[in-house]
């Protein structure tokens, strides 16, 4: 997991490395963790199962702070502000680490309501 800021880093050291080589730039991709919701308060429930799944003793506000720069957390619009952040650091795909499997509503979640948002 890693900010906008470090990927911005990463992706000018990855473009450099592949110019010294002859060779066009790869894509950046990123994975990172996600829990987000339709409002404050299915998101801070989204993040609170994923804590207790991890065994984390942290609040879901508290690990927001922690996270939040690094980390796709909370609403749908914080969700699609943070992805674009990534575009413009020049990532160019994230891979959304939900590890809730049973939660099904946050997958049709970022089906229906995220990936319009960004697209």
């Amino acid at each position: 997991m890693a900010t906008p800021e470090e990927c911005a880093e990463r992706r000018e050291k990855l473009a450099r490395a592949c110019e010294r080589e002859g060779r066009d730039p790869i894509p950046l991709s990123l994975m990172t963790a996600c829990a987000i919701g339709r409002d404050e308060a299915e998101a801070r429930e989204r993040i609170r199962r994923r804590l207790e799944r991890a065994g984390q003793d942290l609040e879901p506000d508290e690990y927001k702070t922690q996270r939040g720069d690094a980390a796709i957390l909370g609403t749908v619009e914080e969700a699609a502000e943070r992805l674009k952040a990534y575009e413009e650091a020049g990532v160019e795909r994230v891979m959304l680490q939900h590890l809730d499997h049973t939660d099904l509503g946050m997958v049709e979640l970022v089906g229906r309501e995220l990936v319009p948002a960004v697209a």
